[in-house]
């Protein structure tokens, strides 16, 4: 009988786990979805998570402005405020 409650458990903890993932990588999924849509396409109601017509425009536009910038301020400022953060938690102890 004990070995049947352990695979319950066993079981029981990988349902749970496996919605947590699910939960956490749908918004990741998402995103990647969406940058291969139009701009029709993402204003569209309902939503839809596959495009119906996948395009590569997005991509070439983010090349054309400056990404590289973009992305190198998004690190700088992640960074500051980790160390923030980081400097607060341990100032409290």
């Amino acid at each position: 009988m004990i070995i049947k409650r352990t695979s319950r458990d066993q079981a029981f903890k990988i349902v749970i786990l496996s919605v947590l993932a699910l939960i956490t990588i749908f918004p990741i999924v998402w995103i990647f979805m969406t940058a291969f849509k139009g701009p029709e396409e993402i204003n569209v109601i309902p939503p839809t998570l596959i495009p119906l017509r996948p395009i590569l425009d997005n991509f070439a536009e983010a090349i054309k402005t400056d990404f590289l910038l973009a992305l190198r301020n998004s690190v700088v400022v992640g960074l500051v405020r980790s160390e923030e953060h980081t400097s607060e938690l341990q100032s409290r102890q």
